[in-house]
């Protein structure tokens, strides 16, 4: 069994401490497909259907496989700086047409 102590310094494997309190970066919506998306300084999640406002929630976005539902995309700013960094690609959040950007959330664990 492992100490408070221990576990304080624990990480998860990005090198984050396990207790990191994660934040929303940007918040962007689409009111039609291929439309520019916008950022948002707050807005309402409506649960099962998405973001006011935003394409999706007000049903005229469609993904491709109607199996899984996209009420809500979500990105890490640590992958968009991981990937200008590693690849000279440099990315806003919104140019990446993702609803939120998180930073010290590790996205990929929540699946």
């Amino acid at each position: 069994m492992s100490t408070q102590s221990e576990r304080a310094r624990a990480t998860r494997g990005d090198g984050l401490p396990l207790a990191t309190v994660g934040s929303v970066e940007a918040i962007h919506i689409a009111t039609a497909a291929g439309a520019p998306v916008r950022p948002v300084d707050e807005i309402r999640a409506i649960a099962g259907v998405g973001l006011e406002g935003d394409r999706y929630a007000d049903g005229r976005g469609h993904y491709q496989d109607g199996r899984v539902s996209r009420d809500l995309t979500l990105i890490e700013a640590e992958a968009l700086e991981a990937l200008a960094r590693e690849h000279g690609i440099a990315l806003a959040p919104g140019e990446t047409r993702r609803n939120v950007t998180t930073r010290g959330v590790g996205l990929n664990e929540l699946v």
